[in-house]
């Protein structure tokens, strides 16, 4: 668990470049709000005690849902984050050519229990273009405008991630990985045609229509969907 940080009105001035006066407008906000508490009091070179502050990391929670292949095997991961990415909950379920009710279903009964949730993500092997599944390995998804089913069902943001971008963007947002700021991430699936993740100088890259990692469609004589691994 990672542990939890407090810091003075000082330091954030030092940190964020905003005078102590802003930055105790923003805590008093925040103090208010209950994302922000007050912690310990400290020694101050010999002054006044400094007064403390502690981010609340359990103010809200994110719900993700991430779908995979492993061993031929289509899975998921339903997850209940705090802020910092703690895991609150999960449940890992295998797919039998899932459609969206199933998976409303599923998140609903994590709504209902953990009224913290604040936001819904999906990372899945597909691609949305202009708000609806252009392609994904599900085909009962293909042409559903999948956020703005949630969003408007649950008032909540939502936001939908190919799987391979999720992968490419958080190997290289790892602290060790960070120096890199180019890198090219090939997911060979066995069930699905292979994906790539593109990151090109300190961003993803998705083409113009959000496609630029199908390379199914590049023309290299490879039957995906009859594909034979063991062969190449």
């Amino acid at each position: 668990m990672q542990k939890e940080i407090n810091v003075t009105k000082q330091k954030l001035s030092l940190k964020t470049g905003l005078s102590v006066v802003t930055v105790s407008s923003v805590l008093q906000y925040f103090l208010e709000t209950g994302e922000v508490y007050e912690d310990k009091m400290i020694s101050s070179n010999g002054g006044r005690p400094a007064k403390t502050f502690c981010y609340n990391k359990n103010f809200s929670y994110i719900l993700t849902v991430c779908t995979y292949e492993e061993k031929n095997i289509d899975k998921a991961v339903i997850s209940v984050t705090n802020l910092i990415g703690e895991t609150i909950d999960k449940a890992e379920l295998i797919l039998d050519n899932p459609d969206i009710i199933f998976f409303d279903e599923i998140i609903c009964k994590f709504i209902k229990k953990y009224s913290k949730i604040k936001g819904i993500g999906f990372c899945m092997p597909g691609q949305e273009t202009e708000g609806k599944i252009a392609i994904h390995d599900y085909e009962k998804f293909v042409g559903l405008n999948l956020s703005e089913y949630f969003k408007n069902k649950y008032h909540l943001p939502v936001i939908f991630v190919n799987d391979v971008n999720a992968a490419v963007a958080g190997y290289l947002g790892c602290e060790e990985k960070r120096e890199i700021n180019s890198a090219v991430y090939v997911y060979f699936p066995q069930k699905y045609p292979a994906g790539a993740g593109l990151f090109f100088d300190g961003k993803l890259y998705k083409g113009f229509t959000g496609t630029a990692g199908e390379i199914k469609y590049i023309l290299m004589g490879i039957d995906w969907k009859n594909i034979f691994y063991s062969s190449y």
